[in-house]
């Protein structure tokens, strides 16, 4: 699996891209060095969420010496762990910087540059923070050239990623984060992912399949799904039903084998 991610932003470049970024043209009304980082303290403690291909959890430490540490991790459905993050906000000359660089599992770099990747602060408000690329001349293909974090209340945020293709800008990924319980509460053997789902026969033409089973695809390989019944996620035949097309959805299970065993799925609106 082949995961791009902004520590707290969750990117994952397995996604088509969605739109171009209006966000360009906003502007501070003072400058980002007005800012100090306690600003952004409410992201202090524990988050999860599910994304394509996997769940994700980070954990924000209290602003502290103009500085806040940031780790993060990506866990694919095999219950293993895809890729790790250590990331910094922290307070500069030239304004707050997010820093962060990713490792594999057993700490191997993932980048071959000693430098980390850097976005410095352009925008913050109570609902509202963006960094961008100070070096745009400088940008790689699907390497993030602006991140757009919005505060939904004490307990959630949503992130945008977007990135410079033929020096357009477009948005690759949303994802959304949720204030975690206590360790000891949260189900760690049923975390949510996100998956695509469908018929296995009508919409993802597996060899050998019968009938009407529901299936899920995960990485671009399609599984065929026990535990949750094609029947429990609406009429199959609708125009918008899994025998037609194939609908993104959210489910709580895991791999075993050539099958995903699910405990639960929820489709989630086109």
């Amino acid at each position: 699996m082949k995961t791009y991610r902004i520590g707290l932003f969750a990117l994952v470049l397995m996604l088509p891209t969605t739109g171009r970024s209006v966000l360009g043209q906003a502007q501070s009304d003072s400058p980002t060095q007005s800012h100090q980082i306690g600003e952004l303290a409410w992201l202090a403690g524990r988050w999860q969420g599910a994304m394509p291909n996997g769940w994700f959890e980070e954990y924000w430490s209290e602003p502290r010496a103009g500085m806040m540490m940031g780790m993060f991790r990506v866990i694919g459905p095999d219950r293993k762990t895809v890729v790790l993050e250590f990331e910094q906000i922290i307070e500069t000359p030239a304004g707050i910087e997010l820093r962060f660089k990713r490792f594999s599992a057993d700490l191997e770099p993932r980048e071959e540059s000693k430098q980390p990747l850097t976005l410095r602060l352009e925008r913050l408000d109570a609902e509202t923070a963006v960094f961008v690329d100070p070096t745009p001349e400088k940008a790689k293909e699907n390497q993030p050239h602006r991140i757009v974090l919005r505060r939904k209340g004490d307990d959630q945020y949503t992130s945008e990623v977007y990135v410079l293709r033929e020096g357009k800008e477009e948005r690759i990924f949303t994802s959304r984060a949720r204030r975690a319980q206590a360790p000891e509460q949260v189900e760690v053997d049923s975390p949510a992912i996100q998956v695509t789902a469908g018929c296995g026969s009508c919409v993802f033409g597996m060899e050998g399949v019968e009938k009407c089973p529901l299936a899920v695809k995960i990485d671009g390989t399609a599984y065929l799904v026990t535990g949750v019944e094609m029947d429990a996620l609406g009429d199959a035949h609708a125009e918008d039903g899994l025998c037609n097309i194939e609908r993104q959805a959210t489910t709580w299970g895991h791999l075993e084998g050539d099958r995903f065993v699910a405990e639960r799925m929820e489709l989630l609106p086109q």
